[in-house]
């Protein structure tokens, strides 16, 4: 399993790919921006996906407790 961060930064990855028609590898852009990223900012991206494009988060979100 892997961890958190990675699965958070893939599902943001997954989420702009489904957005846009691209496969969510070709966003290595984010990942050189949020690499090292906290926990606590990534979760706030996923928190505005979820508010922006619900069906986006359903489909590939991470919940985080």
């Amino acid at each position: 399993m892997t961890d958190l961060n990675t699965r958070l930064l893939r599902s943001i990855t997954e989420m702009l790919g489904a957005q846009n028609g691209h496969a969510p590898e070709s966003y290595t852009w984010v990942w050189e921006r949020w690499g090292n990223a906290s926990t606590t900012e990534l979760t706030s991206l996923q928190a505005g996906w979820q508010k922006s494009q619900p069906e986006l988060f359903r489909a590939h979100g991470v919940y985080v407790f």
